[in-house]
This record gives structure tokens, sequence and C-alpha cells, in this order.
């Protein structure tokens, strides 16, 4: 279940990433296409006045070329899509769902983040409160979603932990720690005193 739940979020982030270089693609390319395709059309009727009937055929053929280019760029990026749009009430969603009683502070309003980091950061806190349930029995846990201008930050702590347990932070979170490490973020794990702390904090844009 592990593995697959793995490859669901990898696939979903290639889905975004492929969805968004299509997408700048699209921007670039799209109003070039639709010029070259409108002076073909203009040119297809000043070549008639003259009895230029084969040139015109020609330049009818390449406009078309061009319009239906256009269209099949654009029609690629619209079913590139992601199983859902990874908003953040996906993450909070988590918190509320959880076993245990998770008290949460939201701090600033979300804006402009990349999809794909909001995917990372879903990713990330279902691993983190995985690891919890796995080597914790907390009476209390603590989250604290914070957004600025420049980053988005997770701060989940939890007291409880398994005495016997000689590693609290697992293989999960390592591998999670590597993939957003990828982006120029960070995950990183601390016991202070008795309380197990998780940061993740991930930039906002896309380095």
């Amino acid at each position: 279940m592990k593995l697959l739940s793995d490859y669901h979020d990898t696939d979903r982030l290639s889905q975004l990433k492929e969805r968004r270089r299509l997408a700048e693609q699209l921007h670039d390319n799209l109003p070039h296409e639709l010029t070259a395709a409108h002076l073909l059309v203009e040119s297809v009727g000043a070549l008639l006045d003259i009895d230029e009937t084969a040139r015109a055929r020609t330049a009818q053929k390449k406009a078309e070329e061009r319009l239906h280019a256009a269209l099949q760029l654009k029609t690629a990026v619209s079913t590139i899509e992601p199983d859902s749009d990874p908003d953040i009430r996906t993450i909070t969603d988590l918190f509320d769902r959880f076993i245990y009683p998770v008290t949460l502070t939201q701090k600033g309003a979300p804006s402009n983040i990349e999809a794909c980091h909001k995917q990372l950061m879903h990713a990330a806190v279902k691993e983190a409160l995985t690891n919890i349930a796995k080597h914790s029995v907390p009476r209390r846990v603590d989250a604290v979603l914070e957004f600025t201008g420049s980053i988005m930050k997770t701060r989940i702590e939890n007291d409880g932990v398994e005495t016997s347990t000689t590693e609290r932070a697992g293989n999960g979170l390592r591998y999670m720690g590597n993939r957003i490490e990828a982006v120029r973020g960070s995950l990183t794990t601390a016991m202070v005193g008795q309380i197990f702390r998780i940061m993740i904090i991930l930039p906002v844009e896309r380095a």
C-alpha cells in the first residue's frame, strides 16, 4: 500500500509538471501560430484576386495546418489533468481525520502557491502523521500551517513518543525529505524535551 501511495503521489506531481510545461508552451506559441494563420488567410484572398489559384490553395492548406497545430496544443493541456486540484483544504482535512485529536493553527493566507508544491506538502503531512501513529501514543498533537510571501511551513509536535522506539523518524520521512530537498525545501525532525517535532518547509514558487 505504501508503494502504491508513493506511486500515486509521484504520478500526480508528474501530471502537474507536464501540464504546467504545456501551458507555458501554449502561452509562448499560440499567439505566433494564430498570427501566422491569420496572415495566411489574408494572403489567400489576395492571391485569388490575381488569379493565383494554385498558390492560394497552398496558403489555405498552410493556414489550416497552423490552426490545427494550435488546437492540438490547447487540447493537450486540457487533457493532462491531475485527479484533483490539491487545494489547501485537502491538507487541513488530514489533520481533521487523524486518529488522534490535532490542535491546528493556520497563519497567513495561501497565495500563488505552485500546485505541485501543495501536493508535495499534502504528501509530507500525510507521511508525518503516519509516523506519529506508528511511533507514539500522544495525548496532544499540535500543528501550525503557516504561509508567507515566499514559503509555506508546517510544524507538527506531539508527545507520547514510545521510549522503546529507537528511530522516531522512519524511512518514509527520510524518503519524503529527499523529495522536498529536490525542490529546495526541507524536512527536519527533532526531540525538544519530551516533544517530537517535525518541520516541513516548501517554497511558494518553483525554484
